[in-house]
């Protein structure tokens, strides 16, 4: 998956499938399992669970937004 992708399917999410997706599986287990993208001359990664896509310094490009309300 490319980073473009990773972001279109974020944004495509439903409201809360990105909070739930973090608070049942990456939470649980520590945190985001990362994986790297494909096609990216960086080292941008993403977590398939929760749909965030992290720079080259590990900061979340997209976070998810009802997290940021909640916490």
């Amino acid at each position: 998956m490319t980073a473009r992708e990773a972001l279109e399917e974020a944004t495509a999410a439903e409201p809360g499938e990105r909070l739930h997706g973090f608070e049942t599986i990456c939470g649980p287990r520590g945190g985001c399992e990362r994986e790297p993208l494909t096609n990216d001359p960086g080292r941008w990664m993403w977590c398939p669970e929760c749909l965030t896509v992290y720079d080259d310094y590990g900061t979340p490009v997209n976070p998810i937004p009802e997290f940021a309300r909640v916490h």
